[in-house]
């Protein structure tokens, strides 16, 4: 499965600020974070260390500890030959262990893996590193003894430590692992914010006294209303079971610079809908009778690439197929979705009662350039579904909440944050389908909705008119673009932007624009708990004439959380900033 399963939009790293980021990162006393660089165990193993190629990453760790502390944890509590330790910079909440042999690295994956240190439960991974990337010809045994220690792990194991990790959490325990996570971050947060407007630090220390420590308001996390089988759309990978060299259907298991194109199946998967594990599973039976390989990215060769599967709550399903054409002909092209229309619809495909169907011809992605238009087969062209009492028209490419449920509960947060009324003006930003902006729309008097993708646009459209809603008006282009072009349209007294864009952030002119709006005196901003645009933040508080900035800064008062994601690390905070 694609990054998708977490997040559908696209990343741009030279606009996202890590809130771990070093040009974020405050200053803090050496016992209280982790080291920044390497440290070795001791001197007499280092070159062995340097020379070792059995590594383990671990995750969920706190963001801040002694790491000698946890440098004792696993030598001395729980006996393992470790030889080197690497944390890449403070407050990440994962490091790199190596160890001398692919026995110690096994041991160290079985005593490791959902440990609980300091109340954070700890996940593990066998790393590749460039020692095993060495061609046949240059292979020796020790790569054989690598590649045995990860095959020890199983394949239905890896696939649950990578798409679900809390899977085998009871839902309240989660719950409560996000809220500690959560904590970190709103404390975080506010420290940054001090930090960039000193100003602020009276305001924040009074903040401090009234919530426990935060310097604002962090309410309970708002549960997801199902936990199970809550995914409405998946893309999963086509490629090789490592164990059994079978063409599977699946998650990918590895990325592609680790020389692997492993691919586990999604049977285990609790989050996902049956119809959907059972279209994988019947689509995985096709890929396996056919004349054709799966596309292997460091070859460039083979054809099967991936298989999107989007469905609703009334149980309509839509099946994409994504392939790589080679040099087939128009003629052979022709066959080949014929032949899997016919499958669907006749065959033994039939069993998972599609409602429409899509071929897609891709080769590669290139930077500026859309990608391939997707081509009807079979059925409907749109799917609908209901969500807080409106009805949406859903395309292959439609951008929409993955879990329907949880975001009926993300969105009435958004409401409760934006207190809209008749004299309220909503600027939808990032709007995607325009989910948001219409579910406010009947509360407010005016609605701007603003969409890079002109699909989605048109999208957001049908779904205004679908829903008889006449104060909606969706624009496509840049949010930096259009934003100034709509202070003559705006007819509301209170403005208040909705910003919900990609983990990449707002570009800082929109910010800019915000602060110089005088009827725009708050602002709603959602994001991940995972990777939340820090330097957006920033440039709201910041005072005026720092930077680029001007107009008045704006400050987090409070967040709303609400999980979106069981099973997983993953939740959405909604933050009103004043």
């Amino acid at each position: 499965m694609s990054s998708e399963m977490t997040n559908e939009a696209p990343q741009q790293e030279a606009m996202e600020v890590d809130i771990d980021g070093d040009r974020t990162e405050l200053k803090q006393e050496p016992e209280d974070t982790t080291m920044n660089g390497d440290e070795k165990v001791n001197g007499e193993e280092q070159g062995a260390a340097k020379s070792g190629i059995f590594k383990v990453k671990v995750s969920g760790l706190p963001r801040f500890y002694p790491l000698g502390e946890f440098k004792k944890l696993v030598k001395e509590e729980l006996g393992l030959a470790l030889s080197y330790i690497r944390s890449p910079k403070r407050g990440n909440p994962w490091l790199h262990l190596t160890f001398g042999t692919a026995e110690e690295q096994q041991k160290a994956m079985k005593v490791l893996h959902k440990y609980t240190w300091r109340k954070k439960t700890l996940t593990c991974s066998i790393l590749t590193t460039d020692a095993q990337k060495r061609k046949p010809e240059e292979s020796t045994g020790d790569d054989s003894d690598a590649k045995k220690a990860k095959l020890d792990l199983s394949v239905d194991e890896r696939v649950l430590m990578v798409t679900i990790p809390y899977h085998n959490i009871p839902y309240e325990e989660q719950l409560k692992k996000k809220t500690e996570e959560l904590k970190t971050m709103v404390s975080r947060l506010g420290d940054l914010v001090v930090r960039r407007n000193p100003e602020l630090a009276g305001w924040a220390e009074q903040q401090r006294e009234k919530y426990d420590g935060l310097a604002f308001q962090l309410d309970e996390i708002r549960p997801s209303p199902i936990v199970d089988a809550y995914r409405n759309k998946c893309e999963f990978r086509v490629g090789l079971n490592p164990d059994t060299q079978e063409r599977t259907v699946g998650c990918r298991l590895e990325n592609y610079k680790d020389g692997s194109i492993g691919v586990g199946p999604a049977d285990s998967l609790k989050h996902l809908p049956d119809q959907m594990r059972e279209a994988v599973k019947l689509f995985q039976d096709y890929v396996r009778k056919s004349d054709k390989p799966p596309f292997t990215a460091e070859k460039g060769e083979g054809y099967w690439r991936h298989l999107v599967v989007r469905m609703t709550s009334s149980n309509e399903l839509m099946v994409v197929v994504v392939a790589h054409p080679q040099s087939l002909t128009e003629d052979e092209l022709m066959r080949l979705k014929n032949d899997l229309k016919d499958y669907f619809v006749k065959g033994d495909g039939k069993a998972c009662n599609i409602s429409s169907l899509y071929f897609q011809q891709f080769t590669e992605k290139l930077v500026g350039v859309p990608l391939p238009q997707m081509e009807h087969l079979y059925g409907k062209t749109h799917l609908e579904e209901d969500l807080l009492d409106l009805t949406f028209q859903l395309s292959p490419s439609s951008y929409f909440q993955v879990n329907t449920k949880g975001a009926e509960v993300l969105y009435s947060a958004i409401i409760d944050l934006v207190e809209p009324t008749e004299d309220t003006t909503v600027l939808d930003l990032c709007c995607g389908t325009g989910g948001i902006g219409l579910c406010i729309a009947k509360k407010c008097g005016q609605v701007f909705g603003v969409e890079y993708l002109e699909q989605n646009v048109e999208d957001a459209k049908v779904n205004a008119a679908k829903n008889e809603i006449t104060n909606c008006e969706f624009i496509a282009g840049r949010v930096e673009d259009v934003l100034p072009t709509l202070s003559e349209k705006i007819t509301g007294k209170n403005v208040v932007p909705i910003l919900d864009p990609p983990r990449t952030g707002l570009n800082q002119k929109v910010l800019s624009h915000l602060r110089k709006m005088d009827s725009v005196q708050k602002l709603v901003y959602v994001c991940s708990n995972h990777k939340a645009p820090i330097r957006n933040f920033l440039d709201l508080c910041c005072p005026a004439g720092k930077s680029t900035m001007t107009g008045h800064p704006f400050v987090p008062v409070r967040t709303v959380p609400v999980d979106v994601a069981p099973h997983t690390m993953h939740s959405q905070m909604v933050i009103l900033l004043e």
